[in-house]
Order: C-alpha cells, then sequence, then structure tokens
C-alpha cells in the first residue's frame, strides 16, 4: 500500500484532540548508525503505523491499512520492540448527560494492526483523558499520563468555583503520571505533575523521563518516576509532531518538527527528522520527511529491540504480542 497523501488528512484530526490543544528504512542492520523509528501517517481513511529511517526521513509502509484506532497521541515502543500508543476514546452521549469515556491503550502488532485496552483508573471515579503521553522504560514499565478524579491527582489549588461538588480535593487540576498493565489495562497512579492546570505534549525515556510542558509555551521538563513531579528547563525552539529517544542508551531525543518551529499544521507544513538539545532547547534539523504526507508521534527502536519488518507475517506468527508487565 501507499503512504496515504496530506491533502486528505484533515479527517483524521479528530482522533488527535488531547484535552487543552488540538501531534520505521525497512530494516534495520545496524540500529548504532541507522537509527530507526515508528510514526502514524494520517489520512481521511484514518492513520496507520509505518517506519520511518531518522537519518533520512524515508517512510515504509507496515502491512496494515489505516484505521481509526491507530490515530494515537504518543507512541513508545518495549526493548522487546513491541509498539505502543496513547489515545483519548470517542466522546459517549448518554442521554443528556456527556461522559468522557476512559484513555486508551493501543497495542500493534509486528504487521502495524491496533488493538485497543480501555485504561482504567480504579482510584478515580468518573472519565478521563490522555494529557500528555507514553513512554516505556528499559525494564517494560509503561508510564502515560492521565487527567483524572483520583483525589491523589491534586495539587492543592483552590477550586475555580464554590462548590461541594469539588470537595474534598479539586481533583483533577493537574496532569499526573501512572503506570499501566497493558493486559489488563489498569492504571497506577505514581503522583501529579505539580502544576495546576498545565497542559503537556509527549513523554519519552531517555535515561528518565523526559517532557514538554505548555507553561507559558514550551518547555522542556524532566518528569521523577517516583512521584510524578517535573523540574522544567528549556525553552523548546520547535512545536514538535512527537520525540523520543532510544531508552536503551538515554540518547540522543529525536523529534518530528516543522523546519521553522512553527505549530504542526496538518495538511499545510513539511516536517523534519530533528535532535534536540533539551538542555538549550535547540532542534537540529537531520533529514526531511516526504512533504507530501502528514505524520504524528514518534517511537524510536532501542538499540536491542529486534529489527522492524515490513512485510505480512505467516499467518501463524501473525498473532499480537503479549508483553508481560514490569512494573
Amino acid at each position: 500500500m501507499s503512504i496515504l497523501r496530506r491533502t486528505a488528512a484533515a479527517a483524521a484530526v479528530t482522533s488527535l484532540a488531547v484535552v487543552g490543544w488540538a501531534v520505521p528504512a525497512s530494516s534495520v542492520d545496524n540500529p548504532s548508525t541507522t537509527p530507526t523509528g515508528y510514526t502514524t501517517v494520517l489520512s481521511e481513511e484514518g492513520c496507520e503505523l509505518a517506519v520511518i529511517d531518522l537519518a533520512t526521513g524515508e517512510l515504509t509502509d507496515l502491512p496494515a491499512g489505516p484505521s481509526e484506532e491507530a490515530c494515537v497521541d504518543d507512541l513508545a515502543i518495549s526493548a522487546a520492540g513491541v509498539v505502543y500508543g496513547i489515545r483519548p476514546s470517542p466522546m459517549n452521549i448518554d442521554k443528556s448527560l456527556a461522559a468522557v469515556s476512559p484513555a486508551e491503550l493501543v497495542t500493534f502488532s509486528m504487521n502495524g494492526t491496533p488493538t485497543v485496552t480501555p485504561i482504567v483508573d480504579e482510584g478515580g471515579d468518573t472519565g478521563f483523558l490522555a494529557e500528555g503521553g507514553i513512554a516505556v522504560s528499559p525494564s517494560g514499565t509503561i508510564y502515560v499520563h492521565l487527567v483524572t478524579d483520583n483525589p491523589a491527582c491534586d495539587t492543592g489549588e483552590e477550586p475555580p468555583v464554590d462548590t461541594t461538588l469539588l470537595e474534598p480535593e479539586y481533583a483533577g487540576d493537574s496532569v499526573c503520571l501512572f503506570t499501566v498493565d497493558p493486559t489488563t489495562g489498569v492504571a497506577s497512579i505514581i503522583g501529579t505533575t505539580g502544576l495546576y492546570e498545565t497542559e503537556f505534549l509527549g513523554l519519552a525515556w531517555c535515561g528518565g523521563l523526559v517532557t514538554l510542558a505548555g507553561a507559558e509555551g514550551l518547555i522542556w521538563a524532566t518528569e521523577s518516576a517516583s512521584d510524578g513531579s517535573v523540574i522544567l528547563g528549556a525553552d523548546s525552539d520547535v512545536f514538535p509532531a512527537g520525540f523520543d529517544c532510544d531508552s536503551a542508551t538515554g540518547g540522543p531525543l529525536y523529534g518530528l518538527a516543522t523546519p521553522d518551529g512553527g505549530q504542526i499544521e496538518l495538511g499545510a507544513v513539511e516536517v523534519d527528522v530533528v535532535t534536540i538539545d533539551t538542555a538549550t532547547g535547540t532542534a537540529t534539523t537531520v533529514a526531511s520527511v516526504d512533504p507530501e504526507t502528514d505524520v504524528w508521534a514518534l517511537a524510536v527502536v532501542p538499540v536491542a529491540a529486534p529489527t522492524p519488518t515490513t512485510t505480512a507475517p505467516p499467518a501463524a506468527q501473525a498473532a499480537e504480542l503479549t508483553p508481560a508487565f514490569t512494573g
């Protein structure tokens, strides 16, 4: 199948909405010199997982076709080569009450087929959304950002309105860090970022968790895997459609960004592969991606992960990978 045209991509944008803001060469002989990743290509039919050569920007199709389920907000990959994504599930309308459905964990098979598992926060009573991203540590722990009414997800700020409906705590006033069991979808809270009503873009494991905070502009930040708190750093030169590190080596940080550093506008702009220095926020262009395609999200293949495949596996090997939870 062909990578679908950028001009047809606008219809898929609704599957990519995040609260508050609207984001592998066919084989790898030497991952240390030919960095490889995964991204999603958007079209009017949905989204499809593709392989991206991070040295050249070349995109290669996987056998699975486009689908709505493949439209994720962020991607990550385990050391075992399992690709995960996170997305908000569609809005449910229950008579007169609009209820936000749980966020969803998407697990991609070897041929790019997505399987969706609802994420369940057993410490929260109402629906919640993905707000940020997903990352996988070298040991296999899956970290995600969620907005939920879990009482542990509270910064201690005063509620914006005087109502007992928000008592005893104004839970949900912060993006929070969770781990997720990919088999059951159960999320376990680690803690709040500590930043009141601050949006985040993406999450990556770069020897530790790295994220991008929308606090008076885009600011690179590190996040504690033990309590969820963040430390803000340098302003970002770019608005990336996705970013990630090789989790096995801790770097470099790759991103997909517009050449002029502007915000990604689907169907309208060129996207480059860049490397990012989070200490300064500076982005360095590596290669250009086909300007006739829309891409969103990025996962860098760890050096220890299996080589990405772009051919359909035998029927006996086409079953989903089922990773063990190690968190």
